[in-house]
């Protein structure tokens, strides 16, 4: 059976993560010029990000 404090506990652990990636999101808007675009792909067992920017290369930076 789950308990309310459970729930409460979850809530409260969700909100509080919510606003760590909001306080993030925040930060990288700062450095990304307007308009730019992101580009995953995949190397191996892990992801490359790209940002392209207009006028940038095929790839981006």
């Amino acid at each position: 059976m789950i308990r309310n404090t459970d729930i409460a506990n979850e809530i409260s652990f969700l909100e509080d993560s919510l606003q760590r990636v909001k306080s993030e999101l925040k930060k990288l808007r700062k450095r990304v010029p307007e308009g730019a675009g992101l580009r995953a792909a995949r190397h191996g067992n892990t992801y490359q990000y790209f940002m392209k920017v207009q006028g940038s290369g095929t790839n981006g930076i």
